[in-house]
């Protein structure tokens, strides 16, 4: 059993540490642009997370 639960919780641990594209856009986003200006794009993001979250929930 061990041979399985140690791959999962590396790649859980090095996969929450790390930031995603979406973060590291918004960031980068954010600084050359400003907050409202970037709002749109962090919408965005949520609504995509949202319609692949619901996809999946759906069994798509």
């Amino acid at each position: 059993m061990s041979e399985t639960i140690i791959p999962l919780v590396l790649f859980a641990l090095i996969s929450t540490s790390t930031p995603g594209i979406a973060t590291t856009l918004s960031t980068a986003s954010g600084a050359q642009f400003g907050f409202r200006r970037s709002v749109p794009l962090m919408a965005g993001s949520a609504a995509g997370l949202a319609t692949v979250a619901a996809a999946g929930a759906a069994g798509l």
